[in-house]
């Protein structure tokens, strides 16, 4: 009859080739851990997409070259259209300018945006939505806690940054 011992051992050893076995077939893999972000613009970093709020006025893909470029039909970066449909759920509250000045929202500017030859508030658009980007970039998920993949995408405010904020990687000159 087998000692005790030897018992023991050949249980050890099978348990041990066990958990290698479920170690190699991923049981104890990171992948299951659910990634979190401080706020959208950590979300926008870790998921290299790009941001255009920060960028320059006079800067390739800015908030005002976009407007500028989709001034009519033939025009195919369709910028004013998305910013047309996210308009009325982008508010002036808390936002400010370069200078820590106060931003107000543009008013009857939403039918202007379709695309046409003039833009008489580009400026005051560009300026109002840049610093609506900035301002939503820092948005957090509540007291301590922090976002997920599944709560950034069921976001109101994170809808209207995706398409208004961000730009595809394609789509950069």
């Amino acid at each position: 009859m087998p000692s005790p011992a030897a018992i023991g051992g050949g249980a050890l050893g099978a348990g041990a080739i066990s958990v290698g076995t479920a170690y190699a077939a991923g049981a104890f893999n990171k992948k299951d851990e659910v990634v979190t972000y401080a706020n959208f613009g950590d979300y926008v970093n870790k998921r290299a997409l790009t941001y255009i709020g920060d960028l320059e006025d006079e800067t390739p893909n800015s908030i005002k070259k976009l407007l500028e470029e989709d001034k009519n039909a033939n025009s195919s970066n369709g910028y004013r259209k998305k910013l047309q449909d996210k308009w009325d759920g982008m508010d002036a509250q808390g936002l400010q300018g370069e200078n820590k000045d106060s931003i107000t929202k543009p008013n009857e500017v939403k039918e202007k945006l379709i695309p046409s030859d003039s833009l008489n508030d580009l400026d005051n658009i560009a300026k109002f939505t840049k610093a609506w980007c900035k301002f939503k970039k820092s948005k957090t998920s509540g007291t301590d806690k922090k976002w997920t993949e599944d709560t950034i995408k069921k976001d109101a405010d994170w809808k209207i940054f995706e398409e208004v904020c961000l730009i595809e990687k394609a789509s950069q000159k």
